[in-house]
């Protein structure tokens, strides 16, 4: 459970709040120069990783509690998928401070807004991730070096539909509310989502910093429990190993 909960909070959004959900503001919410280009991408494969402790949570209070029962040195990484003149695609892994977990699916953002002071954002978007957790109006935001080096202001922001997580990733009884449990858990309530169910979580995080690993450290995990560097591969029978 706890991977995919740091992985959607991580990518859920971004501090300064783009209230007229154009993605292509700047931070102010002032339109662009468009005589200004926007900074290039990095090129595809440059890759950060981000501590969970490198920045701050904001909502919920509560939140501090996951971060004290995850694994030491848990980390998200991030990889420049595709880049493009005006925009770029993310891909999203977890792991640890030394390397992706190659047991857990990755997930690709695409289409991510470069602006000209070289800050990229993407959304607000709802997002579903490959395990079936959905999150509303999810937002990210952050700001590329010049050259190699760290993302800084790394921020988070998204409403997390705690129902859509799916049984195999938080184990409950039938009868047992998800949302009670990690309300309780975050000593945080449960708010309505969009569609008037209370079973949605806000979740925001701000300050986080990337540092800049090699070119092509992560790859691509289209099933989970199923890579060629996943010791757990065996123990998948949905896995096709054939190929490796």
């Amino acid at each position: 459970m706890f991977k995919y909960i740091i992985i959607i909070l991580l990518a859920a959004g971004c501090a300064s709040d783009n209230s007229d959900g154009d993605p292509s503001s700047m931070p102010d919410g002032s339109a662009p120069d468009a005589a200004v280009p926007p900074t290039p991408a990095p090129a595809a494969g440059t890759t950060w990783f981000v501590s969970t402790d490198s920045g701050r949570w904001v909502k919920p209070d509560g939140a501090e509690r996951i971060l004290s029962l995850a694994p030491e040195g848990l980390a998200l990484w991030l990889s420049v998928a595709a880049e493009r003149p005006a925009d770029f695609d993310f891909m999203l892994a977890v792991g640890d401070m030394d390397a992706q977990d190659s047991c857990v699916r990755t997930i690709t953002m695409n289409g991510l807004t470069l602006l000209p002071d070289g800050r990229f954002r993407f959304g607000p978007a709802d997002f579903t991730l490959p395990n079936g957790t959905t999150a509303e109006d999810l937002e990210l935001e952050g700001k590329f070096p010049t050259g190699m080096g760290p993302i800084t202001e790394i921020s988070a922001k998204a409403r997390l539909d705690v129902s859509s997580i799916p049984r195999d990733v938080l184990p409950l009884m039938d009868d047992v509310d998800a949302c009670g449990v990690v309300s309780a858990l975050l000593q945080a309530d449960c708010i309505p989502c969009r569609d008037g169910r209370v079973a949605c979580l806000d979740v925001e995080m701000a300050d986080y910093v990337g540092d800049s690993r090699d070119l092509s450290s992560t790859h691509e995990v289209q099933l989970a429990d199923c890579h060629p560097e996943c010791a757990s591969s065996g123990d998948n029978m949905d896995c096709d190993m054939s190929g490796w």
